[in-house]
């Protein structure tokens, strides 16, 4: 959620529209999570993207209050790489 290098906090770029879909968006939160989730309804807007699992990384408190926001899954940070992959295998 904390700007770097000039670039807003909520900062989201169409994909060309030849360009594949990925196969998931993990996005991270910090603090209230209220970037995520703007940054998750512009992905929710993309037609090229629908059925890409969008999974949400965060402090325990932030992914518990963004349980309903509708993320696929959500893993607490630290990342452990195992369960990540894992919830992604899932999502």
């Amino acid at each position: 959620d904390e700007p770097t290098g000039g670039t807003p906090p909520c900062w989201f770029e169409p994909r060309p529209a030849d360009a594949p879909p990925p196969r998931a968006v993990v996005l991270e939160a910090s603090r209230d999570g209220a970037a995520a989730v703007e940054v998750l309804a512009k992905l929710r807007a993309e037609p090229s993207l629908r059925g890409v699992p969008r999974v949400l990384a965060g402090p325990l408190e932030v992914v518990e209050r963004l349980g309903d926001a509708g993320f696929d899954d959500f893993v607490v940070t630290p990342i452990r790489l195992g369960e990540l992959l894992t919830r992604l295998r899932r999502a």
